[in-house]
């Protein structure tokens, strides 16, 4: 038996001094990341229920500053080191690759080879999913408490590939719309919303079941890195259809109406949920100029205009009404919003 081991170092974005975000969320946050990361199990054709495990570092480790990302090195940087081990028998491996219908060396090399790469592929891929999950689960009980920049990943401590992290868009948006105070948002522990999610049989699924399922995806999509302002837009209105929205009929007023009954009145900026709602549809139907995207992404956009602010607005607050539900819907054990209309004298 060999002894297969991954590594993923991630390092946290230092909190600079504008930071608004409170220290004592981030601090909870990471302990909750801590916790909820003992909860996940990783399982395969090779072995079952394989554990992960969480340490934290003040510094980089060693073997990270060998690396392609130790250009960014921050030498006070909080590091995150996500760990699992597997003993393999890559003879048995070998064997069941042979046994395929179809493998043969002449084309595929030698098969004990091709069964070793065969085992780093599929379990890098399931402790990815794994980790991207939790993190995706932290975004929803701490919203942007975690901001993470790119990692790397080691195999039995040589490097393998880097790590690219969830975007940290929520950080940004928490901090926009904590200005108006709505939608309010709880913090809560991240393990709690991984227990309940399993009580409720809810999750990530390629073919959801239900609005909950629906709008997770939608989040998920939400915190792609390498999505655009307009896409990110777009997949957290459409989560936000899929939560509020029944039939095709004043869709815009079902969200202003359905959001505040779930979430609570606006006392101010009352207008805000009907102008996202305006935003995106005039986004979505050409009724304003788009910028070139490379542009941005090559810094050559100095400055903002009114439509670039609106547009920021829009996906701020967008995507923390989508979080604030998701979260009130797993915390009071909701897998569909149902709305009736009532007559009363």
């Amino acid at each position: 038996m060999d002894e297969f081991n991954i590594q993923i170092s991630i390092p946290i974005v230092r909190t600079f001094r504008e930071d608004k975000y409170p220290q004592e969320i981030i601090k909870k946050a990471l302990d909750n990341l801590i916790e909820a990361t003992k909860q996940i199990r990783v399982s395969n054709n090779f072995f079952d229920n394989l554990k992960i495990s969480m340490r934290r570092y003040s510094s980089m480790p060693k073997k990270f500053l060998k690396t392609p990302k130790a250009i960014f090195h921050l030498s006070d940087e909080t590091v995150l080191v996500f760990s699992c081990k597997a003993l393999i028998d890559y003879n048995a491996v070998a064997e069941r690759v042979r046994s395929e219908e179809g493998f043969e060396e002449k084309y595929f090399g030698s098969v004990m080879d091709f069964g070793k790469d065969l085992v780093k592929f599929e379990t890098i891929k399931l402790f990815k999913k794994s980790l991207d999950e939790v993190f995706i689960l932290s975004h929803i009980s701490t919203p942007g408490a975690l901001k993470f920049r790119d990692g790397v990943l080691f195999i039995d401590n040589k490097f393998y590939e880097e790590y690219e992290t969830l975007s940290g868009f929520v950080r940004e948006a928490f901090e926009h719309c904590d200005s108006i105070k709505y939608p309010r948002i709880k913090h809560v522990s991240t393990q709690k919303l991984l227990t309940q999610i399993k009580s409720m049989d809810v999750g990530f699924k390629l073919t959801p079941t239900c609005q909950l399922e629906k709008a997770l995806n939608c989040l998920s999509n939400v915190l792609n890195p390498r999505l655009d302002i307009n896409e990110i837009l777009m997949y957290s209105v459409i989560g936000l259809e899929t939560l509020f929205v029944s039939g095709e009929q004043n869709i815009q007023k079902q969200i202003d109406e359905n959001v505040q009954l779930l979430l609570g009145r606006l006392s101010s900026h009352k207008r805000i949920i009907k102008n996202l709602y305006n935003f995106r549809s005039k986004l979505f139907h050409g009724e304003f100029e788009l910028k070139p995207y490379h542009y941005y992404r090559n810094e050559l956009v100095d400055y903002i205009d009114d439509t670039d602010s609106k547009l920021y607005e829009a996906c701020a607050f967008s995507t923390l009404i989508l979080i604030a539900t998701i979260q009130e819907m797993i915390l009071t054990g909701r897998k569909e919003l149902i709305y009736k209309t009532e007559l009363t004298n």
